[in-house]
């Protein structure tokens, strides 16, 4: 399992829960310290490859999503850039598909709603997942 935003609340549960199950994982983070303090653990079950790189990193992504079926994708949204979301996952879900990936878990924030109305988060989660 190839999982985008791993090393943040939710990306690194489903880090640990992964690798918990003996399921080889590669995280994908920015910040290589950061990941190799918060994944001490599951780096000595030999279950866990961390790869360094961010939304701007394409051509890394491109090499590193190579020989994965499955992608977790958890895309933070910028609300000075409210399709940059959009951006990142339709980029990332197309190399992945062309790469062999097949399965993809995305998270969404679709359903938010303020006063009964779809907020900049919502908005922001919507148009990703049309581009996904």
């Amino acid at each position: 399992m190839f999982v985008v935003g791993a090393s943040g609340d939710i990306g690194s549960g489903v880090v640990r829960g992964l690798v918990k199950n003996g399921i080889n994982t590669t995280a994908y983070v920015r910040d290589e310290q950061r990941a190799k303090d918060l994944f001490k653990d599951e780096l000595l079950t030999g279950h866990l490859t961390i790869v360094i790189g961010d939304y701007a990193s394409v051509d890394v992504f491109t090499k590193a999503i190579e020989g994965h079926t499955r992608l977790f994708l958890l895309a933070v949204g910028d609300f000075k850039k409210p399709t940059a979301m959009r951006q990142v996952k339709g980029t990332f879900g197309k190399i992945a598909f062309e790469q062999g990936v097949r399965q993809i878990v995305d998270l969404s924030s679709f359903g938010v709603r303020v006063c009964g109305k779809q907020d900049i988060i919502g908005y922001m989660h919507t148009t990703a997942e049309e581009k996904l």
